[in-house]
């Protein structure tokens, strides 16, 4: 674990020997192996870095009117732009050149200043709207500069020595980059998959648009696309490129106490493709399987570490194997094979509870909750998460078939969810009623129960309350 005080929400990037963080004009180098930390302000605020090992292990670091270039002592090697007029710049290292734009929204003209490494000059390219009006995108490994026009719907494609060598119409935002393709949203409400290497559009999916999501993925091994979408934060679906079907919906655990949860951000590795990992908004880190045919789901509760809050973002090291999760100023590394082991009771695990949900004629389901305060169900010979416990400790567990009600007896309160299979048909949210102030004992039946101060109980299942 590091703790860095003076950087609150802060930015890091984790290398195969180094960490580097920055906050505003303050960044921080951490050798991985030794912990050794080195931390350098500088007269500006820092907006990226990135550390080039092929350029000889330099660090470049870019801010408003600068593009620096630093060594591993975060000493300053040389400036590379350093303007007297305010520009904001966004850059990038490519192996022969260096390319910044102009990063600012304004109405002034928008360029892209490219610096030749060998030949040691600056090149400047006008692209002849003002900045509010494009958005640019650099692509290091095929050495490519994307600028969108939002005014002309078009996405031109520079080298990354100035030459303009394609030119798509009718695109109506900024593509995202996989391994070998692009996602590009088109006006008329379909996804193109452009190949990068030949900058032509080799797939078209209709009815799929970017502005419906929080976050999409491509992977190409598969033909999979992976996406959270806006109307539902609180699941993964996959789809099949090439059935042209969803296949797959990969949802978190609910909480008893709170419905509001939501996944605040997922990644998707392309070393491991046929994984997901996510985080929840109440700190729980999930690593799911693709494909329905092959499942594993395995989960880690976060907030149990003692630290000052829940995580809010992750980062996944494939080369060591490490996950490191952020938590203001402090980073804690776990190791990812600690994961591996997927998280399912068995129906003779010690402080299992029970209970059973007639389904139809041909199928009875089961509710199992385990001794981590998990609620499994178990269906068709198959045993699956269906909701956690994580604000308090469950004492006991009773279904009403006849009012749809399922019932909770927590340590200190009663908790009833109506109509709980019909809107588990329907991957609604549970509706809940919460009685407090309960000191539950044990259910006699559905509706009578004992607490721990000698009363009997006598509940109404629909109201959620105590019937006088």
């Amino acid at each position: 674990m590091y703790n860095y005080d003076q950087f609150v929400n802060f930015q890091f990037k984790v290398y195969d020997d180094f960490i580097i963080a920055k906050y505003e004009s303050t960044i921080c180098l951490i050798n991985i192996y030794t912990t050794e930390n080195i931390v350098k302000q500088f007269d500006f605020n820092i907006n990226n870095f990135d550390f080039i090992k092929d350029d000889g292990n330099i660090i470049q670091v870019n801010g408003v009117n600068y593009f620096l270039i630093l060594d591993t002592k975060l000493n300053i090697i040389q400036y590379i732009f350093n303007y007297s007029k305010e520009y904001d710049l966004a850059c990038s290292n490519f192996k022969l050149q260096i390319a910044c734009y102009n990063d600012i929204f304004s109405f002034e003209e928008g360029f892209i200043l490219i610096y030749h490494k060998v030949q040691k000059f600056t090149q400047y390219i006008q692209l002849g709207q003002s900045t509010s009006d494009y958005s640019a995108l650099f692509d290091q490994e095929f050495e490519n500069i994307y600028i969108l026009s939002v005014v002309n719907k078009n996405y031109r494609v520079y080298s990354s020595s100035g030459v303009l060598k394609q030119t798509f119409e009718k695109i109506n935002s900024v593509c995202k980059l996989f391994t070998q393709k692009m996602l590009c949203e088109s006006e008329n409400n379909s996804l193109l998959i452009i190949d990068r290497l030949n900058l032509v559009i080799e797939n078209q999916i209709k009815h799929i648009r970017y502005k419906s999501f929080d976050g999409i993925e491509f992977i190409q091994s598969f033909n999979y696309l992976v996406f959270l979408h806006k109307d539902n934060i609180q699941q993964i679906s996959v789809y099949d490129i090439t059935a042209k079907k969803e296949i797959n919906q990969i949802r978190i655990m609910k909480q008893t106490l709170s419905n509001n949860n939501f996944i605040n951000k997922f990644y998707l590795d392309q070393i491991l493709s046929n994984y997901v990992m996510f985080l929840d908004q109440d700190g729980i880190f999930y690593i799911s399987s693709l494909d329905p045919k092959y499942p594993f789901y395995s989960y880690l509760k976060t907030y149990d570490y003692q630290v000052c809050c829940k995580p809010s973002s992750f980062v996944f090291d494939s080369l060591s194997n490490d996950i490191y999760f952020t938590y203001q100023s402090t980073l804690y590394k776990v190791d990812y094979y600690s994961l591996g082991q997927q998280n399912e009771p068995q129906l003779n695990e010690p402080y299992s509870l029970f209970t059973q949900l007639y389904i139809n004629s041909q199928q009875n389901d089961y509710l199992i909750l385990n001794q981590g305060g998990i609620l499994f169900r178990y269906s068709q010979q198959k045993l699956q998460f269906e909701l956690s416990t994580i604000n308090s400790r469950i004492i006991d567990i009773k279904y009403n078939q006849k009012n749809d009600v399922l019932i909770l007896g927590l340590v200190d309160s009663i908790l009833f969810y109506q109509q709980y299979q019909q809107r588990q048909n329907k991957k609604q949210d549970p509706f809940i009623y919460q009685l407090d102030s309960i000191q539950f004992q044990q259910s006699i039946t559905d509706n009578i129960v004992i607490t721990n101060d000698h009363q009997i109980l006598h509940l109404n299942l629909l109201k959620g309350s105590i019937m006088n």
